[in-house]
């Protein structure tokens, strides 16, 4: 079953129906209208979510917490975790980190996968290998 909260997460709880091979989930895409060589523009999903924030539909409606003003730096951020709240609250936070820091969370935490549009073009995937 895959469930789809509206425009920013989405949660497989196995594999989709008639998916070939044991064990494949539901393709779901990422990466909104942003389209740059190499992006992934869709991953697969079993019994974990994927959560996406942006400016591309709400433009900068995110608010640094350190600064009191938009966050900036990233167009876009989508995170995958197994649970989907922590799917939401990462893409959000991933928005007012910098590189750097979302970089080294993902080492610390192997279980995340992220994608990230950054303000300047070009985009940076995060433990590719986890949803390879």
């Amino acid at each position: 079953m895959l469930l789809h909260g509206g425009t920013s997460t989405a949660v497989a709880l196995g594999a989709a129906p008639g998916a070939e091979g044991e064990g494949r989930g539901w393709p779901v895409g990422v990466g909104g209208t942003w389209d740059f060589p190499g992006m992934p523009r869709s991953i697969v999903l079993s019994r974990r979510a994927l959560s996406g924030s942006g400016t591309e539909v709400k433009k900068s409606h995110i608010i640094d917490p350190r600064t009191g003003n938009p966050a900036s730096g990233h167009l876009a951020a989508w995170a995958s975790h197994e649970s989907a709240a922590i799917a939401d609250a990462l893409s959000t936070a991933f928005m007012v980190m910098d590189t750097r820091q979302i970089a080294k969370f993902c080492r610390e935490h192997g279980e995340v996968w992220a994608l990230v549009i950054r303000g300047d073009g070009t985009f940076r995937v995060f433990n590719p290998d986890l949803l390879a």
